[in-house]
């Protein structure tokens, strides 16, 4: 059997909205496969602002793609990277190269994600004391939060039957059906996952923001074929696991010193209010549960 062109479902993002838990979920699957890591970041040339350093993947051409998504003709391929929805490039490209692929993009309230990416940024780089002094120099927080404009252009490019939206509220209320509609989408078998742990898109600190810090960096080196080898491979997975253990033993765990309060999400709820009333409609799903 020939390998397909191209992977056949990409997941588009919005970051930190369990992207992390759909990867973890649908790899269980046996008929479903990944590349080299989570986040290829292909199709892209925006990043977060906190991530420095590297060049657009997308330069380096279809075919160093299809090294990394290392294809099977036997079993569905993803490509699951967030920054996707976020760069207004990618939906062309994306439909350019791989028109039949289908879509799923994963949504949070806006304001909660706003604030997980505020608290995983704060373990990158210090952008800032507070919240709202970080919202003043980085507007992409709730930029990011604009989840119409972003998907306007998927809708634009594909069919709405090769796009499926789910929320993080699915996901945390009934983790196994949410599973259960991707596997359906994607038709392959609907079969329980082993483990459906949530991830952690609360925005708390890691348990080490050092050791967070390096493996980020580390991550770096799957930009090549024989780093991609490395940072999947099992050896090197005991590896980072022993550190954190290590660590657990030896070094109290760092605890954030902020909060989200409803507050805070009713301060910036109207930043919102329009996009949420346009993304109703492009998607046909009530939002009134994220209370805007």
């Amino acid at each position: 059997m020939t390998p397909p062109a191209g992977p056949d479902f990409i997941g588009i993002g919005a970051q930190r909205s369990g992207t992390t838990w759909i990867y973890r979920a649908l790899n269980q699957h046996p008929q479903i496969a990944f590349g080299a890591r989570k986040e290829i970041e292909f199709f892209n040339d925006a990043r977060s602002f906190y991530i420095k350093g590297g060049v657009s993947n997308y330069a380096k051409g279809v075919d160093w793609y299809r090294d990394q998504l290392q294809l099977q003709a036997t079993q569905r391929c993803g490509d699951i990277s967030p920054d996707y929805m976020w760069d207004s490039a990618a939906s062309a490209r994306i439909h350019e190269h791989v028109p039949d692929v289908k879509i799923i993009a994963s949504l949070r309230h806006p304001v909660d994600r706003a604030w997980s990416q505020f608290m995983a940024a704060s373990h990158y780089i210090h952008i800032a004391d507070t919240f709202e002094e970080a919202l003043s120099k980085h507007p992409e927080l709730l930029e990011r939060g604009l989840y119409f404009a972003q998907l306007k252009p998927y809708f634009d490019h594909f069919p709405s039957t090769r796009i499926k939206i789910i929320l993080l509220d699915d996901i945390i209320q009934s983790p196994q059906s949410a599973l259960s509609e991707l596997h359906g989408f994607l038709d392959v078998e609907r079969l329980p996952a082993e483990s459906l742990e949530p991830t952690n898109t609360s925005g708390d600190a890691p348990r080490h923001s050092l050791t967070f810090r390096l493996l980020s960096r580390t991550r770096r080196l799957a930009d090549t074929s024989w780093g991609a080898r490395l940072w999947t491979s099992r050896g090197f997975a005991g590896i980072k696991n022993s550190a954190l253990k290590a660590l657990d033993r030896f070094h109290p765990r760092e605890k954030s010193p902020q909060y989200l309060t409803q507050e805070i999400r009713e301060r910036h709820a109207p930043y919102f209010k329009e996009d949420v009333a346009q993304l109703e409609s492009l998607i046909q799903r009530d939002l009134s549960c994220w209370k805007l």
